[in-house]
């Protein structure tokens, strides 16, 4: 999945249902586009036509669906791959996603900082799964936040 932020807009648009298909350079070095160039226009439809400019001159055209509300500060986004709730233990129980949300839940409703909740659930993953991970496991939070005055 590849999201664009749009911190200027405060939107998590995920690029999913992209006409025409986005290609996307999926080499170490990632994708890369210039900011200062990107446009957006909400459609009547309520999608947004984005142009993304890359870095290597050429230009990406797509309608992009948006799925997401506008990023407020204090909210919270959480990304990570399948790794991270199919991580099994020496008896071959999952962590599972029940057990992932809840653990987010419970640290988000106890004030923890977004930080702090990512270390622990990482060292409650690789607990469960008696530190050693069968598949790859990536989490990125992270949290809006007020503009500095």
């Amino acid at each position: 999945m590849v999201y664009l932020a749009d911190i200027q807009q405060r939107r998590l648009v995920p690029l999913t249902d992209v006409t025409p298909p986005l290609l996307v350079d999926d080499s170490l070095a990632g994708w890369t586009y210039r900011t200062q160039s990107l446009r957006m226009e909400e459609s009547e439809s309520g999608g947004i036509t984005a142009w993304i400019p890359l870095v290597d001159g050429a230009e990406r055209l797509g309608v992009l669906a948006v799925h997401a509300p506008s990023l407020k500060p204090g909210d919270r986004v959480l990304m990570y791959t399948d790794g991270a709730t199919e991580a099994r233990g020496s008896d071959g129980a999952e962590f599972g996603l029940e057990r992932f949300a809840d653990y987010i839940i419970r640290a988000t409703a106890a004030g923890e900082l977004a930080p702090e909740t990512l270390r622990r659930l990482i060292h409650s993953i690789l607990e469960a799964s008696t530190s050693r991970l069968r598949d790859g496991a990536t989490l990125l939070m992270f949290e809006w936040s007020r503009p500095a005055r």
